[in-house]
């Protein structure tokens, strides 16, 4: 809240108080594959978090790989992990990293998505994006 002091007219002053609403609308929140998201067993596939437009404060959401034909815990690591996009910027990556393992078994897939958690405004758009083991 703004107040300004308008001055002394005669023996009276005036003072005005002007409101300053934040008309910026809450950005949107979309998890995205990336070309790193389908990687060779052993290595980590990267994904990136990115906003519909700049936010005001850091915005930190939680993301989370799910199985497919992968198996969770054993595939890769399924561990929530917190990602956070810093003020004024548009997005962050973060990896799932996959396991090796002595067996030969065919391309496999997970599912990544955001588990919750958020710090800041911003909305989650739903949904989940694949990544792919190559064995």
């Amino acid at each position: 809240m703004v107040s300004v002091d308008a001055g002394t007219v005669g023996d009276s002053s005036a003072t005005a108080v002007q409101e300053i609403l934040d008309a910026d609308p809450i950005p949107d929140a979309t998890i995205i594959s990336t070309p790193g998201s389908t990687v060779t067993e052993g290595d980590a596939a990267t994904f990136e978090v990115v906003l519909s437009h700049a936010s005001h404060e850091d915005i930190v959401v939680a993301a989370a790989a799910g199985s497919g034909t992968a198996t969770a815990g054993t595939d890769f690591d399924a561990s929530p992990q917190n990602v956070t996009i810093p003020a004024g910027t548009l997005s962050a990556t973060f990896t799932i990293q996959t396991t090796q393992d002595a067996v030969y078994e065919p391309d496999e897939d997970f599912s990544v998505s955001f588990s919750g958690g958020v710090t800041g405004e911003v909305n989650l758009v739903p949904g989940s994006v694949s990544g792919t083991i190559v064995s």
